[in-house]
C-alpha cells in the first residue's frame, strides 16, 4: 500500500524535474472528500494538477489497478531530528552540513511515505530545505515551519513578542 501513495508523489516531485506535462492513467481515485473516481485521467503541467476527468491524451503513467489519492498531512514533524550510528536519537548538536543533509533525506522519505505537507515544528534549517524544495531543486514535501520554538525560557513579554515577529519575518521570506 505504501508503494501506491509513494508512486504518484514521486511522479508529481518528477514532473517538477523536467517534464512538462504528465499524463497518468487511473482506475480508482479516491478524491479526500469521501468520494471515488473511475477511470480518470490525471494530467500534471509544471508540478501541478491541471486536470481530473476522462480523456484519451497519451498516457505518461499507467496506474491501472492502483488506488490514487491525495498526498497526506503530517502536522508535528522535526524534520532535522534523526538516529545516529548508536541508533541514538539526534535533535541538537550537529554540525550545519549534517543537520542539512539529514533533514533534506527526511523531507525525501516523508515525500516517498506519501506525505505531501509537513508542518515542522521549529528548526533554522527547515527554512533553507523548504526554500529549496520550493525551487525545484530538491524533492521533499510542502514544508510549513514555526522556524524555531519559542518557550517559557525565551524571555520576557517583550522579548517574545520581539522574537514572534523575527520568526513571523523569518518564516515567509
Amino acid at each position: 500500500m505504501l508503494l501506491r501513495f509513494s508512486c504518484l508523489s514521486l511522479l508529481i516531485t518528477l514532473s517538477s524535474f523536467g517534464q512538462d506535462r504528465i499524463v497518468l492513467q487511473t482506475s480508482t481515485i479516491l478524491d479526500g472528500k469521501g468520494g471515488g473516481l473511475k477511470d480518470q485521467q490525471i494530467v500534471i503541467e509544471d508540478g501541478k494538477i491541471q486536470t481530473v476527468q476522462p480523456g484519451t491524451l497519451p498516457i505518461t503513467y499507467d496506474l491501472r489497478g492502483l488506488t490514487v489519492m491525495p498526498g497526506w498531512i503530517d502536522t508535528h514533524v522535526h524534520l532535522n531530528w534523526h538516529f545516529d550510528a548508536d541508533h541514538k536519537l539526534v535533535n541538537r548538536g550537529d554540525t550545519p552540513q549534517n543537520s542539512a543533509l539529514y533533514t533534506a533525506e527526511n523531507a525525501w522519505l516523508t515525500l516517498q511515505g506519501g506525505f505531501t505537507t509537513v508542518q515542522s515544528l521549529g528548526a533554522q534549517v527547515d527554512v533553507d530545505v523548504r526554500d529549496r524544495i520550493n525551487h525545484g531543486s530538491l524533492p521533499g514535501p510542502r514544508i510549513l515551519t514555526s522556524v524555531r520554538q519559542i518557550t517559557d525560557q525565551s524571555g520576557n513579554p517583550e522579548a517574545i513578542r520581539e522574537l514572534v515577529r523575527k520568526t513571523k519575518r523569518k518564516a515567509r521570506t
